[in-house]
């Protein structure tokens, strides 16, 4: 596994070189609980001093299913006003994150186009587990990457976009929460937002070149 993952990173063209804010004191996350058999999105801010102890997990509520959270996933804000732009991040909790939720191994092999979904290979974690890495990289827009493991189908992932997206994304995803055991649940969240971003330009043309026409009309 490491093997391949290596490989990759040496061979593929890297398209970005990450840059992170370091002033910045926690992160947004959002979770899904299983609670009495429903989904519940929880979400919060982790600030610098319970950074680790939140990587470590939480006790669950006497309510929750004794698990924890079966999805984990860390917002970043990219603040394209920068030059080049920045993640709105330490790079401790960065680190930290890529580490624990085992997306180590996507961070060099994630950027190795314009645009691609990347699926690598499981790795075997025991008898009857194992852990697959996935990745959805649109340059300059939005970035997911996650692990996914069986049989607990826990979740656990890392996504930066603007401000705007990342706000877009969460309220789709907490539209999508009956879906979390599923593997490619963050992909399906990415792709519909994908959409809506490919609408909203559509419309704008539209719009404008209806605005044309009307001016056409006026001058004959």
């Amino acid at each position: 596994m490491d093997g391949i993952c290596d490989f990759i990173k040496d061979c593929a063209n890297v398209y970005v070189r990450l840059n992170l804010k370091e002033d910045c004191d926690g992160f947004n996350v959002s979770e899904i609980w299983n609670t009495n058999g429903f989904s519940e999105l929880r979400a919060s801010y982790i600030s610098d001093p319970f950074v680790k102890s939140w990587l470590k997990g939480k006790v669950p509520d006497t309510a929750d299913d004794g698990l924890g959270p079966v999805l984990r996933l860390v917002w970043v804000d990219m603040l394209i006003e920068s030059v080049p732009w920045k993640l709105a991040m330490s790079k401790d909790n960065f680190d930290a994150i890529l580490d624990k939720f085992n997306v180590d191994l996507l961070h060099g092999s994630v950027f190795t186009g314009p645009a691609v979904f990347n699926l690598l290979p499981a790795k075997p974690l025991g008898v009857g587990n194992n852990r697959h890495h996935c990745s959805v990289f649109v340059p300059d827009l939005l970035t997911v990457a996650w692990t996914y493991e069986l049989p607990t189908t826990k979740t656990q992932a890392l996504c930066w976009a603007q401000e705007d997206i990342l706000v877009a994304l969460q309220d789709i995803l907490d539209h999508q929460k009956a879906l979390f055991r599923h593997p490619m649940t963050l992909a399906l969240v990415a792709v519909m937002m994908l959409g809506r971003l490919v609408d909203h330009d559509l419309n704008q043309e539209e719009a404008c070149i209806q605005e044309v026409a009307n001016q056409t009309q006026c001058v004959r």
